[in-house]
């Protein structure tokens, strides 16, 4: 689905920066938690012999592993986050500038970036002109436009799934 004029007006990136730090955050807790429960098996394998401390110490290397592996998705995924915040928000950018410049010579610019000739351009003496304008501006419209969409794309297929990004 391609965004909307006022979609990629209006698109903000702070939900996915803070999502991204949040993420990043419980990543670094659940890192800190894995390390502790090495020590702790440490510090009693020391002390502890037998089967009973035997199936502690395999039990808690695979709550470690566990935790490690989980603190490495929530870190990558707030990587993503941040990475799609910031690609997605230059894309938007990009695509709205070209459409207000656009704007600014006279064209119609409709929410799903289709450009049609103003009243007053109809109305002017070089309309031949500028169809021939207006199509060079509706190609880089739509150029810019699919990177939004490319940005989605890429964000969908890092995570691995199929849907759609808002």
């Amino acid at each position: 689905m391609t965004a909307t004029l006022s979609a990629a007006r209006s698109f903000t990136s702070e939900p996915y920066l803070s999502a991204a730090q949040e993420l990043d955050s419980q990543g670094r807790l659940i890192s800190q938690a894995s390390e502790d429960v090495s020590n702790v098996r440490v510090s009693v394998n020391d002390s502890w012999r037998g089967n009973a401390a035997s199936a502690f110490a395999t039990k808690t290397k695979a709550v470690e592993k566990s935790g490690e592996q989980l603190s490495k998705n929530l870190s990558l995924h707030a990587q993503l986050l941040s990475w799609y915040a910031g690609a997605k928000n230059r894309a938007c950018r990009s695509a709205v500038a070209v459409a207000d410049n656009a704007k600014a010579k006279g064209f119609d610019v409709s929410d799903t970036w289709k450009l049609s000739l103003s009243a007053q351009q109809l109305a002017g003496n070089n309309v031949g002109f500028q169809v021939f304008e207006m199509a060079v501006f509706q190609l880089v419209i739509n150029a810019h436009v699919s990177l939004i969409g490319l940005v989605d794309s890429q964000a969908i297929m890092a995570l691995g799934g199929v849907g759609q990004i808002l």
